[in-house]
């Protein structure tokens, strides 16, 4: 779960 939402945040913030 956590290299997951290490993902979903770093898409998150390229994304923001």
């Amino acid at each position: 779960n956590f290299p997951l939402d290490l993902a979903v945040a770093e898409v998150t913030f390229i994304d923001g």
